[in-house]
C-alpha cells in the first residue's frame, strides 16, 4: 500500500496536482470503505497504465 500511494502522490505531481494519497485511504478503497474521487480513479489508470474506464 505504501509503495501504491508514492506512485500515486508521484502521478499527481507529474500531471502538476497535489495528492494526500496514503496507506489508510487505499485500505479504505480496498475494503469499500470509500470510493475513490474522479481525480484518484484517474490517477490509478495512469499508475496501473489501463484505460480510465477500467477503473471508473
Amino acid at each position: 500500500m505504501d509503495d501504491l500511494a508514492r506512485l500515486l502522490r508521484d502521478q499527481s505531481r507529474r500531471r502538476g496536482l497535489r495528492s494526500g494519497t496514503d496507506r489508510n485511504r487505499i485500505w479504505l478503497w480496498e475494503t469499500g470503505g470509500t470510493t475513490p474521487s474522479e481525480e484518484s480513479q484517474s490517477l490509478l489508470a495512469g499508475v496501473l497504465d489501463v484505460p480510465a474506464a477500467v477503473v471508473a
